[in-house]
Parts: C-alpha cells; structure tokens; sequence
C-alpha cells in the first residue's frame, strides 16, 4: 500500500512538472509572438514614417532604391556627377553619391574624419544645383522623350520641387573621399566605371557673369554649355565627359533664368 502512494505520488509530480513545462512553454510562445509583432510593427512604422519624409522629397528621391548598390543602368540615371571646386578642393553634392552608392546614411561607408569635413550647402548654393539637378531627380524623369507637355506644367513642377529640394539637409563631399570609397569594395566596381565613362562634370562659376558653364561631350564636344547662350572661354583644365540627354538639354533651356 506503502509502495503504491509513493507511485501515486511519483506520477502526480510528473503531471505537476509537465503541466508546469506547458504553462512555460506557453507564455514562451506568446513572448515570441507579442515580440514580433512589435517588431513588425516598428518597421511597419518606420516604412511608413519614410514614406513620409520621402513624400517631401523631389520625385527621383522619392522613388530611388537604398541600402542596396544601384544596377549600372540605375547608376547611369544620375550622371553626370557634378563637381564644383571651392578653394583648392573638388566637391560633389553628397546627395548624387547616395544615389550613386545606394546609401542613405554617408556614415555606412566614409570614415569619421570624411564625415567631419563635410561642408552644409546654403540656400543660395542650393538653389544653383537644382537648376543642375532636376533634369535628374525631378518629376521631368517621368516623362517619355515622345511625350508632349505644357512648359507652364513643367515650370511649375520645377518651382514646386525646387521649394521641397530647399528643406533638404545636404552637404559638399570631397572627390577625393567619394573615389577612396568607389575604391573600397567589389562591389562598387561597376559604379566606378560608369562613373568614369559617362563622366565627373566641372562647374565652373562665372563671377563677372553670375553665370555656370558646364563642358560636354558630342557635338559640342570641349565647348561649355552655358545658361544665357554665351560661350565663355574654356578652363585650362578639361575634366571628362558629361552625359546631357534630350531630356536634361530642353529641361535646362525651359527654365528661363541663369544657373548661379
């Protein structure tokens, strides 16, 4: 009899401990559970968050792809790369190397001394790379060369997202440092040579004029493309080719105001 309750009991323990072990992988599963749906949630957030502030960029921003490295077709879409020289150092707008690189923080990729001599455009210097840049990252990229449009249309799209392009944060980055990181990976081996074949285009400022020339390829081939139609003479220095399709060409001559 003795023997039988100590079974008895035996087997009620057991009962106890899986029950427990029940009950604790339970809640384990519904930790698991309540913990991915947060996560889920967070990034449910955060995607909708960055659709937000990307609703506030022009619309080549708006529709890029980051955190993975562009196609050379995609790379090709925002070349040329435009460079301006202020003091004795070259500068590139750090928003072309994102695109290029398909980053959306430069930190990922350029070393903290890169990032400390980084240099805040003003409002004025905005202003002047996006008469450059819209042909590029503006909602005229949405247009098909076959398609017609009202320059009234297109002037105010320009206005309207030159306003959204004013908000942005942006900043000059070294050539030198852009290159040491074209130079870094594999991975950027293809950006690398679009870049060089297609082309780092000078901007060189007019300070008598107010005006920009930018040098191309082609038919005008080391003749500086000029916003009030003059031709300034060439620096002594030409730099490599610049891609200006049909696109950018009309874009640049519908807008009826000097570039600097």
């Amino acid at each position: 009899m003795e023997k039988q309750r100590e079974e008895e009991k035996k087997a009620a323990r057991l009962r106890e401990e899986e029950l427990k072990k029940k009950v604790e992988e339970e809640k384990a599963r519904l930790r698991k559970e309540a913990e991915e749906r947060i996560k889920l949630e967070a990034a449910r957030l955060e995607l909708s968050k960055k659709r937000q502030i990307r609703s506030y960029y022009p619309y080549g921003v708006q529709i890029a792809k980051f955190n993975q490295v562009p196609s050379a077709k995609e790379v090709d879409q925002y070349l040329p790369l435009y460079c301006y020289e202020i003091g004795s150092e070259k500068y590139v707008i750090d928003l072309q190397v994102k695109l290029l690189l398909g980053i959306e923080k430069l930190d990922s990729e350029f070393s903290s001394s890169s990032i400390e001599q980084l240099k805040q455009l003003s409002d004025a210097e905005k202003a002047r790379m996006w008469n450059l840049l819209w042909p590029m990252i503006g909602s005229f990229i949405r247009l098909k060369d076959s398609e017609q449009y009202s320059m009234t249309d297109m002037k105010e799209a320009y206005d309207s997202e030159g306003r959204k392009f004013q908000e942005l944060l942006l900043y000059w980055v070294k050539l030198s440092d852009f290159n040491e990181v074209l130079l870094k990976g594999e991975e950027y081996k293809h950006v690398k040579e679009r870049v060089d074949t297609l082309g780092i285009c000078p901007v060189y400022h007019n300070d008598d004029e107010n005006t920009v020339a930018v040098y191309g390829f082609g038919s005008n081939s080391g003749t500086p493309v000029h916003a009030n139609g003059s031709l300034p003479s060439p620096p002594s220095e030409l730099d490599l080719p610049v891609t200006l399709v049909g696109k950018a060409q009309v874009a640049l001559k519908m807008i009826n105001k000097q570039l600097w």
